[in-house]
């Protein structure tokens, strides 16, 4: 586990020292409840319950970040018109928000870029795959990663539905935000929980 210290993130050798980790976001089934949105035929901007105070405890420990994906039918304003209308949009800044056509291609690009402890929160299996396929090549480099499932949405549904198990190893699965902070805050030993 990398220790944390005050002062910039920065390689130092084998070991990586930086301040704060990194909190990386994606938008549907993650932070916006996409299934309610279908649902109620494009009208309902609705996020989970717990995730502002959760997201609030996240930026209290960390930067947070946003790497999702958009279909070539939805542009780029409407993720962000997600965000907007869940009140979350305050909790990124502009040169952390990332959103992408393809966003399997950009994953190692974001990785290597925001370097340190990462923790990488997706929905998809697939990402959650891939990210960890990319931090085993990139061991040693400039990050740790930490993968943490969101088991909500269609995949989470489609597994209990055709009862079997994933192929993919998240490091960490959890349900809502309030679990991931636990589960932050276990793996930063802190001392007193942020929520």
């Amino acid at each position: 586990m990398s220790k944390l210290i005050e002062g910039d993130m920065k390689p130092a050798g084998p070991e990586i020292v930086m301040r704060k980790p990194i909190f990386i976001f994606d938008i549907d089934r993650v932070l916006f409840d996409t299934e309610r949105f279908y649902a109620t035929n494009f009208t309902e901007y609705m996020g989970y319950p717990g995730d502002a105070e959760s997201l609030n405890a996240l930026r209290r420990l960390g930067r947070l970040v946003i790497f999702s994906e958009i279909l070539e039918k939805d542009p780029r304003d409407f993720q962000l018109k997600k965000l907007r209308r869940l009140g979350f949009i305050e909790h990124f800044e502009d040169e952390d928000i990332h959103i992408h056509n393809k966003k399997m291609s950009k994953l190692a690009e974001i990785l290597r870029r925001y370097g340190g402890l990462i923790f990488l929160i997706d929905d998809n299996p697939e990402i959650i795959e891939e990210a960890k396929r990319l931090a085993e090549l990139d061991k040693g480099k400039n990050y740790e990663l930490v993968v943490v499932w969101m088991k909500r949405g269609n995949y989470a549904k489609k597994a209990e539905e055709e009862g079997r198990a994933w192929t993919f190893s998240p490091d960490e699965t959890v349900s809502s935000l309030e679990k991931l902070v636990a589960k932050v805050n276990e793996r930063l030993g802190a001392q007193n929980p942020t929520v």
